[in-house]
């Protein structure tokens, strides 16, 4: 049984710079299938309902902070992509 006070299984956290990636971690999460012996109470179904920007994002308001931090609140799981490409550090 899905706990209703969340939306979304996964919250994904990219850099622009790691989009493809995440992009196919995205479709590799939804299109995984759970082995049977997984007691998944969590889940309502058998795939996981990935949260990424580029696609579930509706803005509802001009606080794009409180937005993204609402989804959050939604979301079961964070995932962090993180990267060389992130980790340099710019001044």
């Amino acid at each position: 049984m899905k706990d209703s006070k969340y939306q979304f299984d996964v919250f994904l956290s990219y850099s622009r710079k790691d989009e493809a990636f995440g992009r196919k971690l995205e479709e590799a999460l939804e299109n995984y299938t759970l082995p049977k012996n997984i007691n998944a109470r969590s889940i309502s179904t058998k795939r996981l309902n990935v949260f990424r920007d580029k696609k579930d994002l509706v803005p509802n308001d001009s606080d794009y902070y409180k937005t993204i931090e609402g989804y959050l609140n939604r979301s079961r799981y964070l995932v962090v992509i993180c990267s060389p490409k992130r980790a340099r550090i710019t001044s």
